[in-house]
């Protein structure tokens, strides 16, 4: 006994359908139940069967037909009248004449007929569903190997057995029929998977928790794959880094259902990332400062570029005057600065305070600027020769040290004409080393909405060169004071501020240069000079309650603020050896500011004896000695000497940074120097290149500057980290990253990118604030985080393997004091600095590797 199973599967234009297919497995399972052996007959395309044309009828007893129409057509009698010598038996056929006309079969189990009617047979059918893949092609376009993509699509869908569905995104023509956006994305969500080489193919399958399966188009992979990376989704290929292995493997992974897990979750994390861009964008078209400026500014410069000579010479004539006395090794770059202004119609003038350098050879080598030259007389004076000398009707005095950056005179006049009664405008500025590395910015604080009691607090401009001056009001005050041998604009400022109304405005207009021969650096002559020139204002002030209030707290504050520059004057003085310096140093100190001189002069001597008492006795001495003192070691209640630290204000709102090296800069360049050698081959670093420089050296063979906004005439990439997806992948062999994460409100995305712009075996070393003040700058409105170990781990574990992660704090009770307050490293011990206690992290540094491999396809899930 064999049974030939048949239907219209066995005949090459049978138009066999899927139900065809699954009847027939039913009825062949139904056979090998009954212990009948069977055999197939299959015409092309199907295969795994007999030509029943050639088969011997002798060979079999029983024929069945499977499903479908059957009637007394061509293909139907040739197939009865070859095997009319077997049992005939028809299964799930639709008889297309009565039976009482005609039934060839000697058993008949009819899906319908003249007689009665079953249920299809497949509804019994047990094959296993296949996958339903989405497929979603991005078109050809130049420049792209698309070809080699789709191809590579195809072999991998062919290999697979699974419903692949054509998807078109495209709706100006759909070659798949759809004709809205929700007819699209109903059909993706539906999707098991999603193959994609489209952009909107990636982002509307994890929106609806999708898994893709996602080939960049692009050589390099810039477009999808930042796109993916950004959210989180690691099922990413580039077009020329296919490995078929690869692919199948990533396709397993996206029918799992942890990768529909992982699916949802990056669409949650997009969703609520766009709902930052949202509120980001509201609040730019609605409140309109920035953008307002912004295109205030493109129009400006716009009407620049296409003003004729006539319209140019109808605009305010500015007038830049730099004096000069010995500062020739940098007179070039500040005359450079102001020839490179956006703004067209400007006058250079240099003032050369009878110096003994190549100053008169350096300004000679710049055709457009004014040479005057006089015998030595100092700032002010000089100062005054340019005014003497100038045209323009706003001035800018720009010290010969010193960097105008390139939008400073526009932004001046700009100001100047929004507020017509001003006598000045004043803006930010950052400070540089004497190699113009920059450091960090300044910005303007006024204490009072009156200006004259503002300028009584203190000087809150800072950097003369932020100011543009009317010409009126400098020549109605007489200019500067010539007899002054410092301080000669502050003095300006509080002439002018009794008189008009000066503005402020928050735009970063120059570059103030650090080195030794900064006058500023004598705090005598300043501290002497300024309390002159404070006492100039008695009369003006004596009558009016608010400013005598402020001249006082002014007072008070420079004799303090001074007060430490003596103190770090001394201390160097002191350590060199140099006793006649120290000496005069502290005469100096004693006749200008003699309570301070008194409150340092105490606690210093006080700590240092019992520094000195602390490391010659054991701790079990140091215990013995308090106790036979009847004393403990730790203050009892009420017994803690506060002494300079009892204030509510800090000792520097800088960090520290204008009494020396600040601590938390100390840790980091302790962290940096300990990992130096990985400061190596391509490297970026955030700011400026001060570190790759320092601890790099040589092994740095190609350096990129990253900044968040766009002016910053170091920076070679501007971005956001967060939402960075211009920056190349698999590009830098080292990232530095030193106190910058905890500004970037979505601090997981911009790890991420960290991870993802790093080649392969590339080291970050970041660094960010624990304990910390809050800056006073431009960056107070955006320092969203402060950090612990523990909170480092958990963030870069999302994104770096944990064995690729080394992490540690810095800090301990008195650093941590001491940088709140704003002291500086050079204010404590390198034994006290050096000390670790994990419960006062001052400082969190992390060094993460990027693995070899994660660049393949994922990351990790």
């Amino acid at each position: 006994m064999r049974a030939l199973v048949a239907g219209w599967f066995s005949f090459e234009d049978g138009h066999a359908t899927a139900g065809d297919l699954l009847t027939r497995d039913v009825v062949c399972e139904w056979l090998e139940e009954a212990g009948i052996p069977y055999d197939i007959a299959a015409a092309p395309p199907f295969t795994g069967g007999l030509d029943w044309r050639t088969a011997d009828p002798q060979a079999f007893t029983h024929v069945v037909f499977v499903c479908g129409p059957f009637g007394r057509d061509e293909h139907e009698q040739e197939f009865l009248n070859r095997f009319d010598q077997c049992r005939l038996i028809g299964m799930n056929l639709s008889m297309k004449l009565p039976l009482d006309d005609w039934n060839p079969f000697d058993l008949l189990i009819e899906r319908d007929s003249s007689h009665r009617a079953h249920p299809d047979i497949s509804f019994l059918s047990r094959k296993p569903h296949v996958p339903v893949i989405g497929l979603c092609l991005v078109e050809h376009y130049e420049g792209a190997p698309v070809e080699e993509a789709n191809a590579a699509i195809h072999r991998l869908l062919e290999s697979n057995e699974a419903a692949v569905i054509p998807i078109d995104t495209r709706l100006d023509t759909n070659q798949t029929g759809l004709r809205t956006p929700a007819e699209v994305e109903s059909l993706l969500a539906r999707m098991d998977a999603v193959v994609t080489t489209r952009l909107h193919g990636t982002a509307l399958s994890l929106k609806n928790g999708v898994p893709v399966l996602a080939i960049d188009p692009e050589v390099g992979g810039w477009k999808i794959r930042r796109l993916a990376e950004l959210v989180g989704w690691k099922v990413i290929f580039n077009v020329d880094d296919l490995d078929e292995k690869a692919l199948q493997k990533a396709l397993d992974f996206c029918l799992t259902d942890e990768a529909r897990a992982l699916a949802r979750a990056c669409g949650d994390r997009a969703s609520q990332m766009v709902r930052e861009v949202k509120r980001e964008f509201i609040a730019e078209v609605t409140s309109g400062a920035s953008l307002e400026e912004a295109f205030q500014n493109r129009l400006a410069r716009v009407r620049l570029g296409q003003k004729s000579r006539e319209e140019i010479a109808a605009l305010p004539l500015v007038s830049v005057v730099i004096p000069c006395y010995n500062q020739a090794r940098f007179l070039g770059e500040a005359i450079e600065s102001v020839l490179s202004q956006a703004y067209p119609r400007i006058e250079v003038i240099v003032v050369d305070d009878g110096s003994t350098d190549h100053t008169a050879e350096t300004a000679a080598r710049y055709p457009a600027v004014r040479y005057i030259h006089q015998e030595n007389q100092g700032l002010g004076a000089a100062r005054n020769a340019g005014l003497r000398e100038s045209h323009g009707e706003i001035l800018v005095f720009l010290d010969s040290d010193d960097r105008l950056l390139p939008e400073a005179v526009e932004r001046g006049v700009h100001y100047l004409s929004n507020a017509p009664g001003s006598a000045f405008v004043s803006g930010r500025y950052r400070y540089i080393k004497e190699d113009g590395t920059v450091l960090r910015e300044y910005s303007q604080n006024p204490a009072e909405t009156d200006p004259y009691a503002s300028f009584l607090r203190g000087n809150y401009i800072g950097m003369h060169a932020t100011v543009a001056y009317r010409r009126e009001a400098l020549e109605a005050v007489g200019g500067f004071n010539p007899s002054l041998p410092a301080c000669e604009d502050y003095d300006l400022y509080l002439r002018i501020a009794r008189r008009y109304p000066v503005t402020v405005h928050h735009d970063l207009i120059a570059d103030y240069r650090l080195h030794d021969l900064n006058m500023s650096r004598d705090p005598g002559l300043m501290l002497k000079t300024v309390l002159a020139v404070m006492k100039s204002n008695w009369d003006d002030v004596r009558a009016n309650e608010t400013y005598r209030e402020a001249y006082r707290a002014g007072v008070t504050s420079w004799r303090e603020y001074y007060s430490g520059k003596f103190f770090d004057q001394l201390t160097r003085q002191w350590s060199a050896g140099q006793m006649r310096q120290a000496l005069s140093t502290m005469g100096q100190w004693l006749r200008l500011a003699p309570y301070q001189f008194a409150g340092y002069t105490f606690w210093s001597m006080v700590g240092s004896a019992a520094r000195v008492i602390k490391r010659i006795l054991s701790p079990a001495a140091n215990r013995g000695l308090a106790k036979r003192l009847g004393t403990s070691p730790i203050p009892a209640k009420g017994g803690v000497k506060f002494g300079d630290l009892r204030r509510l204000t800090p000792v520097s709102r800088e960090f520290g940074f204008e009494r020396g090296t600040p601590i938390d800069r100390y840790y980091i360049e302790a962290f940096l120097a300990r990992h130096a050698n990985d400061i190596q081959g391509h490297v970026l670093e955030v700011g400026d290149d001060t570190y790759m420089r320092r601890f790099g050296g040589g092994r740095v063979t190609k350096k990129d500057i990253l900044h968040v906004a766009e002016g910053s005439p170091a920076a070679t990439i501007v971005a956001d980290l967060a939402r960075a997806n211009h920056i190349p992948s698999n590009r830098f062999d080292c990232i530095i990253l030193t106190q910058t994460l905890h500004l970037i409100f979505n601090v997981q995305a911009a790890v991420e990118t960290l991870c993802r712009i790093l080649k392969p075996g590339g080291v970050l070393l970041a660094t960010f604030p624990g304990i910390s003040q809050i800056s006073v700058d431009e960056w107070a409105d955006s320092w969203y985080w402060s950090f612990t170990i523990h909170s480092a781990h958990r963030l870069f574990q999302n994104t770096f393997p944990a064995e690729n992660l080394e992490i540690q704090s810095y800090g301990n009770v008195l650093a941590a004091t001491a940088f709140l307050q704003g002291l500086a490293a050079e204010e404590l011990d390198r034994a006290e600095l050096d000390y670790c206690d994990s419960h006062y992290q001052t400082l969190i540094a992390v060094r993460a590797v990027k693995p070899e491999r994660m660049q393949k396809w994922f990351y990790r899930f």
